[in-house]
């Protein structure tokens, strides 16, 4: 038996103004917009507004989290990139005792090991980059439905 694609639970969703859903497809149906920071007239949309106000969200780029004590509705956050701080690092602020450095291609010194000839004193840095902080992902379009 073939089943189809359309199933009740998809064709509510699909029916419930408001609910943003994601859509494989590089064309937005007409029944739907596109949900990425486009004004909403409230004359033309008034579900819409009703619900997200003058703009949708912009959700390119963007996973949706669940609304809890720390995250308000419709509140965004996170980044695609992040440069390590200080702190972040993991790296304590430390010394280095005289002759102790272990640096590639250091040349021994008068205390018998290899490094500076005096101790120094390393603090935990800014990255000099940022990293990729994505999780894996899908892109897909985020559309809602208009009426």
């Amino acid at each position: 038996m073939i089943v189809s694609v359309k199933t009740a639970t998809t064709i509510e969703a699909m029916e419930t103004l408001g609910i943003p859903f994601p859509w494989p497809s590089a064309t937005i149906p007409d029944w739907a917009l596109e949900m990425d920071g486009q004004a909403i007239a409230a004359i033309t949309y008034p579900g819409l507004a009703a619900l997200y106000g003058a703009n949708l969200p912009d959700m390119r780029d963007r996973c949706i989290v669940g609304k809890s004590a720390t995250i308000d509705l419709l509140a965004t956050g996170g980044e695609k990139t992040h440069l390590l701080t200080g702190a972040e690092s993991g790296v304590p602020v430390h010394t280095h005792p005289n002759g102790a450095s272990g640096a590639s291609g250091a040349t021994p010194n008068a205390g018998g090991g290899v490094g500076p000839a005096s101790s120094g004193n390393n603090s935990a840095a800014n990255a000099e980059s940022a990293h990729n902080n994505m999780q894996p992902y899908i892109g897909l379009h985020w559309i809602v439905r208009k009426f």
